[in-house]
Parts: C-alpha cells; sequence; structure tokens
C-alpha cells in the first residue's frame, strides 16, 4: 500500500493528475523552542524544560495534464481546493494502513515549475501549529499479573508524548 496525504478532505494524490513525490521535511521529532536561563555572575546556564515548537510539513509534488490546458484545469482546481486559509485536517495514511491526523494551514505562496507542456512540480508547504500527528486508534491492553514484580511497556501510536494515559490496577 502507498503512503496518501489528505488536506481538508481533499486527497493530494489522484491517479495520473497529481501526486506526492517526496516529504521533505516535517516528518520525526519536531524541534524545541525555548533555551536555557543565563544566570548572572554564574558559570554556565541554568537548565530549563523546553517545549515542542511547531513543525512545517513540505511535500514535494507534481500535477499532470494531457495537454497545456488540462494541466492549467488540474491546478485550478488544486488551488479551489487546498487554498481555503485557516486550519484544515491533514492526514497521513501509512504504508501499514495506519491513519493518522494533524491540524495543518497552508503556510507559503505555490510556485508551479513547468517542467513539459502537461507536467509541472511544486512544494506544498504546510505549518502545523501542534508539531504532532495522532493516531485514530485508542488502545486498551489487558495483563495478568503473575508475580509479585511485574513490568510492562506500552508503545504509543502516533508521534505525539503519551499526556493522558489511564492506567487501571483491579484486583
Amino acid at each position: 500500500m502507498a503512503e496518501n496525504w489528505t488536506f481538508n478532505g481533499f486527497p493530494l494524490t489522484s491517479r495520473g493528475k497529481r501526486a506526492v513525490e517526496e516529504v521533505i521535511e516535517g516528518v520525526g521529532i519536531p524541534k524545541y523552542r525555548g533555551s536555557d536561563l543565563q544566570v548572572p555572575f554564574q558559570h554556565g546556564k541554568r537548565w530549563i524544560k523546553k517545549r515542542f515548537d511547531s513543525r512545517k510539513v513540505v511535500l514535494s509534488m507534481w500535477i499532470k495534464g494531457s495537454s497545456r490546458a488540462d494541466l492549467d484545469d488540474n491546478i485550478d482546481a488544486f488551488l479551489k481546493a487546498i487554498g481555503n486559509p485557516g486550519l484544515h485536517s491533514l492526514v497521513r495514511t501509512m504504508r501499514s494502513g495506519e491513519i493518522r491526523h494533524a491540524q495543518a494551514e497552508l503556510c507559503s505562496e505555490i510556485n508551479f515549475i513547468r517542467k513539459n507542456p502537461g507536467y509541472a512540480k511544486f512544494a506544498l508547504e504546510l505549518e502545523l501549529a501542534d508539531p504532532f500527528f495522532y493516531g485514530t486508534v485508542k488502545s486498551a491492553t489487558t495483563k495478568m499479573v503473575t508475580s509479585s514484580s511485574f513490568a510492562w511497556t506500552h508503545v504509543n501510536e502516533g508521534s505525539a508524548p503519551i499526556t493522558a494515559m489511564v492506567i487501571t490496577l483491579e484486583g
């Protein structure tokens, strides 16, 4: 299964018309914001906890058309679909079939580079104020404690840190 992207309900890949060629930026751990505190008359700096900053997702894309006029129509349809201002849903369907969601907005201009009469390339740059993609599946795991010492490791789906995990012990 191929990786697919959807922005504001509009599929960024359409067989023969347009496709995401490569993810240039935005997959991985986002950068931190903030810096350590410099105290006067003290050596070095004092560490302070940092938070994740917003991130950009940059997708290298192409659009095709059977003729120059068809290419112009495909570009126009693409721009109408993604050109709405504001925050919209960005959905990434992984090769494994897992679906992850984020909220993004179009944050820069789109410059089409026409390679041939029926072919154009461009970069789609989206900004995520919340820098994480979230999985849609909630997981519930039941473990039986069979000894007095018990270790359990939870694997998080998505790229966001676990912040509101609930562990219920019964017995």
